[in-house]
């Protein structure tokens, strides 16, 4: 398998979240180096990464008032549970085939490309609201004081 590389693609144009997408890519590079039999520990670290990245998003989406932050956590959790299973499985054994570690990179291209990227679009909407209210906000204060002068 290729290692899987950040292009222009990828990015969100929220920084936040482009560091820690880039962050588990490399996790995702780390299982993929190692042969099948011996990619429990890195698949380990690989889960939490994505749950600390989950966990964040989430919060980030509850905080600024989302509108999908429900449809988007419930897809983190489901996610996660498949990553845990995986990871039960490996520890009693089962190898971590290529297929797997190729469906995981496969939905994280998706769900990075898709619904993350309608919650970046969603922040970058609402920072140029709020600058425009501040610079309108500016512009009254401005001819106020021009009236009053």
């Amino acid at each position: 398998m290729d290692a899987w590389s950040w292009d222009a693609h990828w990015t969100l144009e929220v920084p936040e979240l482009d560091a820690q997408h880039d962050a588990v890519m490399l996790a995702w590079d780390a299982v993929r180096a190692l042969k099948p039999k011996e990619r429990t520990q890195a698949w380990r670290q690989l889960t939490k990464e994505m749950c600390e990245h989950f966990a964040f998003e989430d919060n980030w989406m509850d905080s600024s008032d989302f509108v999908h932050h429900r449809y988007h956590k419930r897809e983190h959790k489901a996610f996660l549970a498949e990553m845990d299973a995986v990871l039960e499985d490996a520890e009693a054994g089962f190898p971590i085939e290529d297929d797997v570690a190729l469906a995981v990179r496969g939905w994280l291209n998706g769900h990075v490309k898709g619904l993350d990227r309608d919650f970046a679009r969603f922040l970058q909407e609402r920072e140029a609201w709020d600058l425009r209210r501040e610079w309108e906000l500016e512009e009254f204060e401005h001819r106020s004081a021009l009236l009053e002068a």
